[in-house]
């Protein structure tokens, strides 16, 4: 229903994938080396990827009765996100993308 890049950002993120992994996943999804405008759009789909994990550790931990760290897993995923998001070409990202 969502971005077609979005699982494979999701993927990506989750599994500490580095530049040349994505790559390999870029070629592999869209079966053509990857171009720069994909790259951008991989990377943005990890910081969306990391939005949504942590957006849904804080609903989570005010709806859930289950017995789960969800500020931990949050707080994980809330600070990989800054992180990407304050990389001198996150810029660049967007403009690519």
């Amino acid at each position: 229903m969502g971005h077609p890049c979005f699982d494979l950002g999701n993927l990506s993120v989750n599994n500490g994938f580095d530049a040349s992994t994505d790559d390999r996943l870029l070629a592999a999804y869209h079966g053509e080396p990857p171009s720069d405008a994909r790259r951008a759009t991989l990377k943005l789909m990890r910081v969306l990827s990391d939005a949504r994990e942590a957006a849904w550790a804080w609903c989570r931990r005010a709806i859930s009765s289950l017995e789960f760290d969800f500020d931990g897993y949050g707080e994980e995923h809330f600070e990989r996100l800054l992180g990407a998001a304050q990389q001198p070409d996150f810029e660049e990202w967007l403009a690519a993308a």
